[in-house]
């Protein structure tokens, strides 16, 4: 298999920042039978975070297609996506976060079909689904602030 990528960074003023990312990539199988199977697969994600006074906020969508079997070049679009809220406190160095991941889809089993000259295929896989998170951390080590510096050069 052979890939391209390409990511663009963004920032909305100091509060709200992201990136692009789209990626393109062709497979070639070779089936033990001796058949050539090539596929091309694109795919896109995004990320978007932003940061105020009270909280965090950070979300991630992606679109990547996934092959229903190795025999065939048929893909599935199973997009995906992850939304989080979280809170750190520097005085006490905790933080807190809460996360909801693959908002799009609940759990349960997901069909594909394989149709050829000769054979209907019925694929089943378990799709885990919406999965929710609490998180509690603590940050320990040195916390000590540098104070910022400011050089004015002057140029002879």
């Amino acid at each position: 298999s052979y890939g391209l990528n390409t990511m663009i960074m963004f920032k909305f003023g100091k509060s709200c920042n992201g990136s692009l990312l789209g990626s393109y990539s062709r497979n070639i199988s070779i089936l033990p039978s001796g058949l050539r199977n090539t596929y091309d697969t694109p795919s896109f994600s995004t990320m978007l975070n932003w940061y105020n006074n009270w909280f965090d906020l950070s979300t991630v969508v992606n679109l990547r297609p996934s092959l229903t079997s190795v025999q065939a070049s048929k893909t599935i679009l199973e997009p995906s996506g992850e939304l989080s809220i979280s809170k750190y406190f520097k005085r006490p160095h905790i933080g807190v976060s809460l996360s909801v991941t693959d908002i799009f889809h609940k759990g349960g089993m997901m069909q594909s079909t394989i149709v050829n000259t000769n054979f209907i295929q019925h694929n089943y896989a378990e799709r885990l689904g919406r999965s929710y998170m609490f998180r509690l951390y603590w940050r320990f080590g040195k916390f000590k602030h540098v104070p910022a510096v400011n050089v004015n050069a002057y140029d002879m």
